[in-house]
């Protein structure tokens, strides 16, 4: 439990210090800018194949407490 509190402030104090990898600064962080080589779907594609090679080669936690 220590160890999902210290990593928890860990990654809150390196988010404050970059605005644009803060989750709460969704929609604010104007990160559209610039050229954009894909599409949506090919954005959502690429995603879930990315998702699905991490769920085969990490282990996953389904742990309630521990997700939350």
């Amino acid at each position: 439990m220590r160890r999902v509190c210290l990593l928890a402030v860990v990654l809150h104090v390196a988010f404050a210090q970059d605005p644009k990898k803060d989750p709460d600064q969704i929609g604010a962080r104007d990160v559209s800018k610039g050229v954009n080589f894909y599409s949506i779907e090919k954005e959502m594609a690429l995603g879930k194949q990315m998702s699905e090679a991490v769920e085969r080669q990490a282990k996953l936690f389904n742990d309630k407490l521990i997700t939350e």
